[in-house]
């Protein structure tokens, strides 16, 4: 078209090379923006695309929070949605090990009280049968007031407790 216009004399070689110029910016201009057009376009799909992933995501964690909200609220036990399988099921493995340990802790604590209850319950019944003794002698003596009698009762009893590690109580009794 120009050639055209240059040959007809319509235009001079200078405003013809000005135009032509001027058309290779414009047709530059356009390619990179049809360029950058396309590229904006495939940004766009992609992030479309994770756009849709996350709502996924988001989804499949609100319906595990709605699920769990509701197990808690009816007393059930929850647990929370692990990436792998086999993760979950060594977290619920370390748990119950774990539960097992302090299960054998307690009934070995148990099984400890009861035999320092029983040895106690023994202890508590000799000193009775002392008091009894003791009691018995003064009946027998006859003669023995009643402070004298509470004196060698007083002394028996610290002489057993002195005898036994397991009472280390001190005991102060007075007439």
């Amino acid at each position: 078209m120009l050639r055209e216009l240059l040959d007809a004399g319509d235009i001079d070689a200078e405003a013809a090379e000005k135009a032509k110029e001027k058309f290779r910016q414009l047709h530059d201009a356009l390619v990179d923006t049809l360029e950058n057009d396309k590229r904006l376009m495939a940004k766009a799909k992609q992030l479309n695309m994770q756009l849709g992933e996350e709502k996924a995501r988001v989804d499949i964690a609100a319906k595990n929070a709605a699920a769990d909200a509701a197990a808690v609220a009816s007393g059930l036990p929850t647990l929370l949605p692990a990436a792998d399988p086999s993760t979950a099921v060594d977290m619920l493995r370390e748990d119950a090990e774990q539960a097992e340990a302090e299960a054998t802790l307690c009934l070995d604590r148990e099984r400890m009280l009861a035999l320092e209850v029983s040895e106690l319950q023994r202890q508590r019944d000799e000193f009775r049968k002392q008091l009894e003794d003791a009691e018995a002698e003064h009946a027998e003596a006859g003669g023995l007031t009643n402070s004298h009698l509470f004196s060698l009762t007083l002394q028996a009893v610290r002489r057993r407790l002195s005898q036994n590690p397991l009472v280390g109580i001190p005991l102060h009794l007075t007439p």
